[in-house]
């Protein structure tokens, strides 16, 4: 997790400078995310199609945007409010996005969202001990979505700790699609603080067929499942990415 400091930054500009903010925002993004991006654009190919799960306000879903091209489509959920309008915003000119203002989590149902006084990118969807709001929000689970649609050929996900309810809503969609890629933020803190821990993810992920990476300076490095249990007391600023293909 980056410095803090900088997150608070960011928060007053968003909120009250944010013509400023989403000039500023970008050049962070590149700077310090520059192995993710790199990564996502040797990894999504032409035509694909992506689901951005905690898509915040469009960083990323408009580099998979391009990266997919007008035969590939990108689904974008984010449940804030004020974010989701931002988003909407920055992605008007996309045609193969499509935004949507719902968590998603491992049912139908509605969950509360506890709004970061502090921290636009740190909402929460469980209870956390500071928090200027609660909102009930709408969900939904990936298999319910995608009824009707296009399976997709690679998953994006960081939402703050509850990856492992939105991978159990995805049951269906991991199993079915062979060859099927996620990638993910692995903030142990944020899983422990969720209720599942790291425990709670590895158990999920023992039902699949898959290989599990780590991310480091845009080389994957491949781990056994079970050797993310040594992250399991990590700090809150400790995290990394993880990539998981579905076999």
């Amino acid at each position: 997790m980056a410095d803090i400091r900088i997150f608070t930054l960011g928060n007053l500009l968003f909120k009250n400078a944010f013509p400023i903010y989403r000039l500023i925002y970008p050049i962070y993004k590149r700077i310090n995310e520059k192995k993710e991006i790199s990564f996502l654009s040797k990894t999504i190919q032409p035509s694909d199609t992506v689901i951005d799960i905690g898509a915040n306000i469009g960083f990323y879903s408009k580099i998979i945007s391009k990266l997919v091209g007008h035969n590939g489509h990108v689904y974008c959920f984010e449940p804030d409010r004020l974010n989701f309008d931002r988003l909407k915003k920055e992605i008007a000119t996309y045609q193969n996005i499509t935004c949507i203002n719902q968590a998603v989590s491992d049912s139908n149902d509605p969950i509360k969202i506890y709004v970061s006084p502090s921290l636009n990118v740190d909402h929460r969807t469980y209870p956390v001990e500071e928090y200027s709001e609660i909102i009930e929000i709408d969900a939904i689970a990936i298999d319910a979505f995608l009824v009707d649609k296009k399976s997709p050929n690679f998953i994006k996900m960081d939402i703050q700790g509850y990856e492992v309810s939105a991978l159990k809503g995805m049951r269906n969609t991991l199993k079915n699609n062979k060859g099927i890629k996620l990638f993910m933020e692995f903030w142990p803190y944020g899983l422990r603080a969720a209720g599942s821990g790291v425990e709670g993810l590895v158990e999920e992920l023992k039902q699949y067929n898959l290989d599990v990476y780590t991310l480091n300076n845009e080389t994957e490095t491949q781990i056994e499942l079970n050797s993310l249990l040594d992250y399991s007391n990590w700090k809150w600023e400790q995290d990394l990415n993880l990539y998981l293909v579905f076999k």
